[in-house]
C-alpha cells in the first residue's frame, strides 16, 4: 500500500516492518544547542547565549583535548563546559548521610549545575572524585547532589548511601569563570578533570616572544667549568606544556609551540658562561626553549635546541623546556649555560610556528589541523604535522567562496567542506616539505553547495543534504549526487527552507531524517523507503527543529520551544506511551466515472500494540481536502477552530474526526461530528444522526481532524494483527474516494496492513457516457 497525502507517525522498516514513531525522550529542559556534534563518545554542541547565534566547529580529540571555534558556548550533552576553578570547601559535619544534604553558607549553587569534588580524605555520600554531579539547590545555604541533569531538575538527590566522609572536601565547579565560549580564534581545552570541566583553557597558539637579552659573566654564579669559545646568539620561543607546568622538562617535547624570536646580540665566549635574561612570558606559555648557534660561525647560520643545566657536573640534567616557574624565581630573570657545541640538540629553532589566522570552522586529519574560513573567509590554513597550534603562512588551501559548513568524522584522513554554491573535500596527504600544505582539496560539485551546517548528515557511507532551492538530494558513497533522491517527498517538502531543515541519521533504524519545524520525514536505507511525515504535536511535543546529531548508536534531536532548546532522543519510547497514527490511501477514480458508483463495504487489517482505544476508518470522496492540522477546540464550545482561510461553504455537511486527549470525555480521545461552515477560519460542531450540537470536552490546540463523508469508530484487540470487522459505509456517487485509518498506538506497535472497499459501480445519467 502506498501512502497518501495526510498519512502520519508511522515507519516503514526493513522488510515490510511498520511499526509507529517512537516519540522523544527528554534529556532535560534547556539541554539543547543550535548546532550539534559528536563530542568524545558522545554529543555536544554549541549554543546561543545573549546576543550571540551558535556558528562554527566542535571536536574532541583521543586524549580529550578540546577545540572549537565560531560563536556560542559549548555544551557536552546539553550542559555547559567549563574551565574549573574551586567554589568552596566543607568538612564531613555539614553532610546528613540520610538526605544527602550539605550545609554551606552561601553556597551560590543552582539547581542543575555540574561540578565535581576532591578530598584530602574519603568522599561522603560514595561519591568519586574528578565525576561530574549536578547540585541541587534547597536553600541559599543547602544543596544536594545529583547522578544526572535530569535528576537534579527533578529533585531526584543522592542520599542514604556513603557516610559523611573524613578530611576536608573541595567542590569544583565554573565559579569565577564563564563557559568555554568559541570565537574566532580557535580555542583549546587541556586537561579534562571531569565530564565538564578542563584545568586550561587558551586560546590557540602562541606569540611570538621578545628577543633574549644576554651578557657575558665574569664571575660565574655556579661551579661551571665554561667551554665555549668563539662567538655566538640565540633565540627563545615559548612553549605551552600544560601537563608538566611548573616543572623543567628533560626532553625536547613541545605540545604548542611559539615563532621563535629574533635573534639576540652577537657575544664571544672566552671559556665562560653565557647570562640570558628572558622577557616577560605570554599569553598561556608554561615553559621557555632556547637555541644557538654553533661556535666557530661568528653568530650566523642555523640556530639549534640548547639544553640547561644548573651545573656543568657529568651528570647534571639537561632541560630542554624550561618552566616559566624556574625563570620567575631566577634573579631578574636570568639563568646561565654552559655549554659545548656538541651539546646543541639537532631541532632548528622554529621559525614556522605562526598562531593559527582567525576562522569560522576547523577539521582535524590525521595528524593535522585545518582553520577554515581564515582570512577573507575563503583560506583554509593548514597547521604542521603534529602541531595543531602551529601555522605555516603559506600552507594555505582556497575555496572559491566562504565556507559555510563541514563535515567529517573526529579524527579522519579526509573531510567534506561547503560553500554556498560548491561542495569540496580535503584530503590528507602528508608532509610535502615546507612550500606544501599537507593537505589537498578536490571540487565534488562545483554549482550545488549547502547553505546552513545543518542541512547535512553523513551515514552509512552516503551523505543527505538539503539543498537551498531544490530540496532533497543524497551523495551515494561513489561521490554521485542523485537530485531525484527526494522526489516521492517532494510535495510534501516544497514549502521547506534551507535554514530551518535539519538533517540527521538515526543509526537505529539506519535512516536519513529530515526535520523542519514540527514536522519531519525519513527514509530507511534497508528498506528503500520513505516513511510517513512524523509530526511533534503528535508526540506531546510543541516545539520546532533546530539541530540533530548521532551518537552512541541514536540520533539525538535538539527541539526548540519558545526560545529554550531541550535535546531529545529521536523515536524512543521511553517517554511515550501513546502515538496516534493515521495511514490515508491514495485518491482512487473508479473505471466507471458516471454518477451512481457506491460503497458499501469498508474492511482493513491492522496490527494493534497494548492500547486498544477505538481505531477510526473515515472514507473521503470525490477529491475533497482529507485532513486539516493546526486545529483548536475549547472545552464546552461546539465550535472548531482552523488555520484562516480554511472553510467555505463547501465544508457544511462533511463528517470531522477531531482527535486530541479528552476531547469527548475524560478518556475519550476522538469526536465523530458534522461540519456547519460559520467563517472561514471556524465551523460548528453537530451530531451526525440528530443534528443536536456536540461540545468539545477540553480545550486543545494542535488537533489534527480528518474530513470525510463517513466515519467509524471500532474497539481492536490488543496485542494482535487483526481484520476490524466489516463496515457498511453506504455513500454514493464516488466519481473518486481514499480511506484514512486513525489508530492511536502504544508508541511501540502498531499499524495498517490494507484497506479492502467494495462497491457496486452503476450509472443513473440519461446520457451513457
Amino acid at each position: 500500500m502506498q501512502w497518501g497525502d495526510g498519512s502520519c507517525n508511522l515507519f516503514m522498516l526493513g522488510e515490510g516492518y511498520r511499526r509507529p514513531f517512537r516519540g522523544y525522550f527528554t534529556q532535560g529542559t534547556g539541554t539543547g544547542s543550535r548546532l550539534m556534534f559528536p563530542f568524545g563518545s558522545t554529543y555536544g554542541g554549541l549554543r546561543d547565549y545573549s546576543t550571540v547565534t551558535a556558528l562554527g566547529s566542535l571536536l574532541e580529540d583521543y586524549s580529550n583535548t578540546l577545540f572549537t571555534i565560531g560563536a556560542g558556548e559549548v555544551v557536552k550533552e546539553g550542559i555547559p563546559v567549563s574551565e574549573y576553578a574551586l567554589d568552596f570547601t566543607f568538612d564531613p559535619a555539614d553532610v546528613t548521610v540520610s538526605t544527602g544534604t550539605i550545609a554551606e553558607t552561601s553556597h551560590g549553587l543552582t539547581t542543575g549545575e555540574p561540578v565535581f569534588l576532591r578530598s584530602t580524605g574519603t568522599l561522603p555520600l560514595g561519591l568519586v572524585a574528578n565525576r561530574a554531579y549536578f547540585a541541587i539547590n534547597i536553600t541559599a545555604n543547602t544543596f544536594r547532589f545529583a547522578l544526572t541533569y535530569k535528576n537534579a531538575l527533578a529533585g531526584t538527590a543522592i542520599a542514604n548511601v556513603g557516610t559523611q566522609g573524613t578530611g576536608v572536601h573541595s567542590l569544583f565547579g565554573d565559579a569565577g569563570s564563564l563557559p568555554i565560549r568559541a570565537s574566532s580564534i580557535m580555542k583549546v581545552g587541556y586537561n579534562r578533570v571531569a565530564d565538564y570541566f578542563y584545568e586550561y583553557v587558551e586560546d590557540a597558539g602562541l606569540p611570538r616572544v621578545d628577543t633574549p637579552q644576554v651578557t657575558i659573566p665574569t664571575s660565574p654564579s655556579a661551579s661551571y667549568l665554561g667551554l665555549i669559545n668563539g662567538t655566538v646568539n640565540y633565540k627563545i620561543a615559548a612553549i605551552r606544556d600544560v601537563a608538566n607546568a611548573g616543572q623543567d622538562i628533560d626532553n625536547p617535547a613541545a605540545p604548542v609551540r611559539g615563532l621563535a624570536s629574533s635573534a639576540s646580540v652577537v657575544v664571544t665566549l672566552i671559556n665562560n658562561t653565557v647570562r640570558i635574561t628572558f622577557p616577560t612570558a605570554v599569553t598561556g606559555q608554561t615553559h621557555w626553549a632556547v637555541f644557538s648557534t654553533q661556535e666557530g660561525f661568528g653568530g650566523t647560520g642555523a640556530f639549534y635546541r640548547l639544553g640547561w643545566r644548573q651545573t656543568s657536573d657529568a651528570d647534571a640534567v639537561w632541560y630542554f623546556g624550561i618552566s616559566e616557574t624556574t625563570v620567575a624565581n631566577a634573579p631578574s630573570r636570568t639563568l646561565e649555560f654552559d655549554y659545548r657545541t656538541g651539546d646543541l640538540l639537532p631541532e632548528l629553532a622554529w621559525i614556522q610556528d605562526y598562531e593559527p589566522p582567525p576562522g569560522s570552522h576547523c577539521i582535524r586529519l590525521e595528524n593535522i589541523m585545518v582553520v577554515l574560513g581564515a582570512y577573507d573567509g575563503t583560506v583554509g590554513a593548514v597547521s604542521l604535522p603534529n602541531y595543531f597550534e602551529s601555522y605555516n603562512p603559506f600552507h594555505l588551501l582556497y575555496f572559491p567562496e566562504p565556507v559555510t559548513a563541514v563535515l567529517q568524522r573526529q579524527i579522519d584522513n579526509y573531510a567534506f567542506v561547503a560553500t554556498r554554491n560548491g561542495i569540496y573535500t580535503i584530503q590528507y596527504v602528508g608532509y610535502r616539505g615546507e612550500d606544501l600544505p599537507s593537505a589537498t582539496v578536490t571540487t565534488i560539485s562545483p554549482e550545488i553547495g549547502i547553505a546552513y551546517q545543518h542541512n547535512w548528515a553523513i551515514g552509512a557511507g552516503n551523505i543527505a543534504m538539503f539543498i537551498e532551492g531544490a530540496g532533497i538530494a543524497i551523495m551515494r558513497n561513489e561521490g554521485v549526487i542523485d537530485y531525484e533522491f527526494g522526489r516521492e517527498v517532494a510535495r510534501f517538502t516544497r514549502g521547506w527552507t534551507a535554514v530551518n531543515t535539519k538533517v540527521g541519521f538515526d543509526p537505529s533504524t539506519r535512516s536519513f531524517v529530515f526535520g523542519h519545524l514540527g514536522e519531519s520525514v525519513s527514509f530507511c536505507l534497508e528498506s528503500g523507503v520513505w516513511s510517513t511525515p512524523v509530526y511533534n504535536t503528535d508526540a506531546g511535543v510543541n516545539a520546532n527543529w533546530l539541530a540533530c546529531i548521532n551518537a552512541q548508536g541514536r540520533l539525538y534531536t535538539s527541539l526548540d520551544a519558545s526560545g529554550t532548546a531541550t535535546a531529545y532522543i529521536y523515536d524512543d519510547a521511553t517517554d511515550t506511551t501513546r502515538m496516534p497514527i493515521c495511514s490515508s490511501g491514495q485518491w482512487i477514480v473508479p473505471q466507471g466515472t458516471g454518477r451512481g458508483n457506491g460503497i458499501y463495504e469498508l474492511a482493513s487489517a491492522i496490527d494493534q500494540g497494548n492500547n486498544i482505544e477505538p481505531v477510526i476508518s473515515v472514507l473521503h470522496k470525490n477529491l475533497f481536502q482529507k485532513y486539516i492540522r493546526g486545529c483548536s477546540t475549547t472545552n464546552g464550545s461546539n465550535t472548531l477552530t482552523a488555520p484562516a482561510n480554511t472553510f467555505t461553504t463547501a465544508w457544511t455537511g462533511k463528517i470531522a474526526v477531531v482527535t486530541g486527549l479528552n476531547v469527548g470525555g475524560s478518556g475519550v480521545n476522538y469526536l465523530i461530528v458534522r461540519l456547519t461552515f460559520a467563517t472561514n477560519a471556524t465551523a460548528t460542531m453537530t451530531n451526525p444522526t440528530t443534528g443536536t450540537n456536540v461540545n468539545a470536552q477540553a480545550s486543545l490546540t494542535n488537533v489534527f481532524v480528518l474530513i470525510g463523508e463517513y466515519a467509524y469508530a471500532q474497539t481492536p484487540v490488543a496485542n494482535r494483527e487483526q481484520h476490524l470487522p466489516n463496515l457498511r459505509p453506504a455513500v454514493q456517487d464516488c466519481r473518486s474516494y481514499a480511506v484514512s485509518v486513525y489508530q492511536p498506538t502504544d508508541a511501540v506497535r502498531g499499524g495498517c496492513y490494507e484497506v479492502d472497499i467494495f462497491g457496486s459501480p452503476h450509472r443513473t445519467s440519461a446520457v451513457n457516457v
